[in-house]
């Protein structure tokens, strides 16, 4: 949903939004952070070490999250 005036979000046209990207290395069992973009990413990973997954948007955390889960309950 947009604001009233305000132009949506927008992407390069024709560019999926599916996947992720992740900054640092997943581990098993590992902690890792479910951020919204590679800023926030970069950040995490900068300050804790720990891997740090890029959504692509707050629409998209919890369907990474899940994918995430789905591929290392841990």
């Amino acid at each position: 949903m947009k604001a009233k005036g305000k132009a949506g979000k927008l992407n390069l046209p024709g560019a999926s939004l599916e996947g992720w990207h992740t900054v640092g290395q997943l581990v098993p069992g590992g902690v890792a952070y479910v951020v919204e973009g590679i800023g926030q990413a970069w950040a995490c990973w900068l300050a804790t070490g720990s891997p740090a997954v890029v959504c692509f948007g707050w629409g998209r955390v919890a369907k990474v999250a899940t994918e995430l889960r789905q591929r290392d309950a841990s």
